[in-house]
C-alpha cells in the first residue's frame, strides 16, 4: 500500500457490507474527504485501466464479497476519451426494519491516471429504479463470459470494442441478458443492442 500524502491528515471509514465483507476506505481529510484507497477484508482494491477479462473478473469478485451472490444489475462503463472506467451496481432487493424494500448501490471507479477519486463507493439502502426485471447471478458470469458476448456483438451487430460505451448485465423475460450501448457518434446506429447471455 502506498502511503497517502495528506497535508491535513488522513481519515478512514469502515463499512460492514450486506455480503459480509468489511470495506475500509482511506483518504485525506478532515473536511469532505476523498477516499482514494479501499480495502476489502484487508486486501487493497487495485487500480484498473480497461475492461479486459482480468479487470472484469476482479470487479465481479469484489462485488460478490460486498453484495453476495446476486444483484439487480451491474453496468460496466468507459469514458469516450479513455480516461476512466466505472462499474455501478444495484444490489438484490433488501428489506428495511419497517418492511419496505430498498437496494444498495455501489460504484467501482477508476479515473485518469493520477486523478483523485473515490475508488469504491458504497451507499445506503435506498429506493431505486432499474431496467432489470429480476436478479442476476454474480457467480454464474465471468470476465470470459462477457468478453465472448462483446465479441458476438461486434461480429453480428457491428459494434467494435472501442465503440462500446457501456455494457449492462440484467434480467429480462426470465433470462440474463447483456445490453451494449455504443458511445454517441461512434457507430451509424446509436441504439443499444440487447442479447441473451450464455453462461
Amino acid at each position: 500500500m502506498d502511503a497517502l500524502d495528506c497535508p491535513d491528515g488522513a481519515v478512514g471509514r469502515s463499512t460492514a457490507t450486506i455480503g459480509g465483507a468489511i470495506l475500509q476506505s482511506a483518504g485525506c481529510g478532515p473536511f469532505d474527504p476523498l477516499f482514494e484507497q479501499a480495502f476489502i477484508d484487508g486486501d487493497e482494491v487495485p487500480r484498473l485501466e480497461t475492461w479486459d477479462v482480468a479487470a472484469i473478473d476482479t470487479v465481479l469478485s469484489e462485488l460478490r464479497a460486498i453484495h453476495g451472490a446476486e444483484a439487480t444489475e451491474i453496468e460496466f462503463t468507459a469514458a469516450a476519451d479513455g480516461e476512466g472506467i466505472s462499474a455501478p451496481l444495484l444490489s438484490a432487493p433488501q428489506t428495511r426494519p419497517d418492511g419496505s424494500a430498498c437496494v444498495v448501490r455501489s460504484t467501482r471507479r477508476d479515473g485518469a491516471p493520477g486523478a483523485p477519486h473515490e475508488i469504491l463507493e458504497h451507499g445506503l439502502c435506498e429506493q431505486s429504479s432499474s431496467l432489470s426485471e429480476g436478479p442476476v447471478s454474480l457467480e454464474r458470469v465471468s470476465g470470459s463470459t462477457l468478453d465472448t458476448a462483446l465479441d458476438l456483438v461486434e461480429q453480428e451487430h457491428g459494434i467494435p470494442r472501442d465503440a462500446v460505451g457501456s455494457f449492462r448485465l440484467m434480467t429480462k423475460g426470465g433470462t440474463q441478458r447483456l445490453q451494449i450501448t455504443p458511445f454517441p457518434g461512434a457507430t451509424d446506429d446509436p441504439s443499444s443492442v440487447d442479447i441473451p447471455l450464455t453462461v
